[in-house]
């Protein structure tokens, strides 16, 4: 009888031990299931839910959306202004924010991320990546129809984006 318990114990206990080392991995690993592949994990080229679903899991935006609610909320950036006309929105950054390569998070790394999606001959620009494609900014720099008319560094922590149309 008291043979069985031993073996009992071991037993057990080398189920937990097991548990606990697949706890562990499976603490390591995130498997997430979508209806296809995203296209790509370039916000830029994208426009596939798919693509959007993971990039939203990624990147962080100047604001986001409460939780179940469509009430904007600051996120990169902490508070943001309207000018009286509607034209200028300044975005105050948090600070001490970084990029997973160790570099800053600035008014001129957000005015570089708007140039890049937005201004087809910035050199570091995203191509079109398809015929009829449009940005969420209603067309290009300089196209007609485009929302954004600038985007301006005011100081190391604000930006500013100036719209065409409020």
């Amino acid at each position: 009888m008291m043979h069985n318990r031993i073996i009992s114990g071991f037993l057990l206990s080398g189920l937990l031990l097991a548990s606990g080392a697949a706890a562990q991995s499976a603490a390591q690993t995130l498997t997430f299931g979508l209806s296809g592949e995203p296209i790509s994990l370039d916000p830029s080229v994208t426009a596939d839910g798919n693509s959007a679903y993971v990039q939203t899991q990624i990147y962080n935006s100047l604001l986001s959306f409460k939780p179940g609610t469509v009430e904007l909320q600051p996120d990169l950036a902490q508070r943001w202004t309207t000018s009286p006309d509607g034209l200028t929105w300044t975005f105050y950054l948090r600070q001490n924010v970084k990029f997973q390569d160790g570099t800053p998070l600035n008014a001129e790394a957000v005015r570089f991320n708007f140039m890049r999606w937005w201004n087809p001959s910035f050199s570091f620009g995203a191509a079109k990546p398809f015929l009829g494609w449009k940005n969420n900014l209603g067309g290009y720099k300089g196209e007609d129809g485009s929302i954004v008319k600038d985007v301006r560094v005011k100081d190391p922590y604000a930006v500013e984006v100036v719209l065409n149309t409020p």
